[in-house]
This record gives structure tokens, C-alpha cells and sequence, in this order.
């Protein structure tokens, strides 16, 4: 159950207090709240400290959206990652739905309060950055989960948002332990192209390779730039049952698809995200890599 989102304006102490005092009292009672409000960016940040100092124990997670959205929209769907191109902040918005009316009212924990609903759909909310005039807007993207992004990039009215889609979330791999991954979800590396004057999604491609990626990973001086290469790992035993965790690191590549790859010993994992360490084109990645037999 939610409530409608709580306005804040006009932006006076006054104001601010009585929004204080709604999200505590919604906090309380097992529900959701939001605040919606066209502070800039500078008091946006003071109103987020603020209200997360005032709501003591409670579990508060700061959202404030620009006020020409439509709050249920975007109110109870978890968030995971988050992707910057020069001009625009994109949010995978899956139909992974938070409820909270069972996480405050029966005690449960967060990933029991999770509902899995993909007839709902996904969709990208696309948010424009300090200086930018423009308003936000959502394109429909499919209905499947994203947990982290690779990258975003411009060109002209053209945003290129990619990022690793799964079939449905991963977490139910986490346990129980020691068995995790024992059916491990499909996921693959896959490109939106977003025209941003329509509005519209006009453009969609998978890269073929399926053995659960995720940790995606770019040389950072091309965040938010156009690229073409990036890292991440998989799991080489995805689609067999049986416990199994990440095994191989992958190079990615947009104009030639899944390429080098280097995979440890059975018995020995890899972890976290790989670090591109380097200068321009030339460079090594870096990968945790965990043997137990050898301490």
C-alpha cells in the first residue's frame, strides 16, 4: 500500500518541517512515502539529509523525483544500478516490486517482501542531468531485470544505453548456502538506442553470450563516451545443475561480440568487477581470483 506523493511546495521551513513530519508518520505505519518536489540540485541534497537524519531507526531511502512524473510509476520498483551518459541519468524501472505493507507489517525480510511480477513490464526512466531544460520521460523496455548497467553514451539525439539483462532477478542463486547458482539465470549483454526527441526506443540488440554475466566493467576514462569494449564475468557451467559460481572472465566487444576469455581451474572462482588499469587503448584487466585449496 502507498500514498499519494507528498508535495513540497511552496519550499519554506514551514514546508519542510510538515514533510518531515508525513514521511515519519507514513514510515510508521508500514507504508511508502515520497516526495516530489522542483528544489534544485543543491537543495534537493540539503532536503535528503535532512530527512534522513529525522527518521532515526526507521528504514528510510532517500527518492525525489522531478514533479512531472507520475510517482506510482516508479514508487515501489527496486533499484539496483544506475547509468550516466553526458547529458541524461538512466534507471532501469523492472517489475521487481517492493511490498512494504508485508516487510513492515509481518516482519519479513527484504528478499521475502519481493514480488517477482513481469506482466507488468520494464521500463527505462530517462532523467535529464543539472543545466538541461528537458523533462524526464520512461520508454517500455521489454519485461525482463537489469542488475547493472555497462554503459550510456550520446550521439545527437541518440542515447545508447547497455547493460546486462537477466530473465528474471538473481537473487534466489544466493541461497541456500553453499549452493548458490544452482540454477543460474540466464542473462546477456543487450544495447537500447533511444531517440530522445520521440521519446521512443528504436533500436534493441543482444550480444550471444548467455552463461549468467554480470560485474560489467569499461576502461573509466570512457564512461558515459562511446566505446566498444568491456569486461565481465560468467559462469562456464550456466544451464547445468548443481552449485557453481563465476569461472571465466569475458571480453566484450560491440562491433565483434563475445572474444577473449580466460577461465580458472575447476575449483577455483573469480569475484567483483574487473579493473581496465591503463591508457588509451593499451592496458591490463585486473580480476580477484580466489583459489581455496591453495590458501
Amino acid at each position: 500500500m502507498s500514498n499519494p506523493p507528498f508535495p513540497l511546495e511552496p519550499t519554506s521551513g514551514q514546508a519542510v518541517a510538515d514533510l518531515r513530519t508525513a514521511v515519519q508518520t507514513t514510515l510508521r505505519r508500514g507504508e511508502s512515502a515520497i516526495a516530489v518536489t522542483g528544489l534544485s540540485r543543491e537543495e534537493r541534497a540539503v532536503l535528503c539529509r535532512d530527512l534522513a537524519a529525522s527518521t532515526d531507526d526507521l528504514s528510510f531511502s532517500t527518492g525525489l523525483f522531478d514533479p512531472t512524473l507520475d510517482p506510482e510509476a516508479t514508487l515501489l520498483q527496486l533499484l539496483n544500478d544506475f547509468g550516466l551518459s553526458a547529458g541524461h541519468a538512466v534507471f532501469f524501472l523492472s517489475p521487481l516490486i517492493m511490498d512494504f505493507q508485508r516487510f513492515w507489517g509481518k516482519g519479513v525480510s527484504v528478499m521475502e517482501a519481493l514480488d517477482w511480477r513481469p506482466e507488468i513490464g520494464s521500463d527505462l526512466l530517462i532523467m535529464p542531468r543539472a543545466g538541461s531544460n528537458a523533462k524526464s520521460f520512461q520508454v517500455r523496455a521489454g519485461n525482463k531485470y537489469a542488475l547493472h548497467f555497462i554503459n550510456c553514451f550520446e550521439e545527437g539525439n541518440r542515447l545508447t544505453v547497455d547493460m546486462l539483462e537477466l530473465d528474471e532477478p538473481v537473487y534466489r542463486e544466493y541461497e541456500p548456502l553453499p549452493d548458490v547458482f544452482a540454477t543460474a539465470t540466464p542473462a546477456r549483454p543487450v544495447r537500447l538506442v533511444i531517440d530522445c526527441e520521440s521519446q521512443k526506443l528504436i533500436e534493441r540488440s543482444e550480444m550471444d553470450y548467455e552463461l549468467t554475466p554480470d560485474f560489467p566493467s569499461i576502461n573509466p576514462d570512457l564512461v558515459g563516451k562511446h566505446y566498444n569494449d568491456f569486461w565481465m564475468l560468467g559462469i562456464s557451467e550456466a544451464g547445468k545443475p548443481g552449485r557453481k559460481f563465476f569461472d571465466e572472465l569475458v571480453h566484450g566487444s560491440w562491433s565483434k561480440g563475445p572474444g577473449d576469455k580466460f577461465r580458472v581451474p575447476k575449483g577455483e572462482y573469480l569475484g567483483g568487477e574487473p579493473a581496465f588499469a591503463g591508457h588509451g587503448d593499451e592496458g591490463v584487466v585486473i580480476v580477484q581470483h580466489y583459489a581455496p585449496e591453495k590458501g
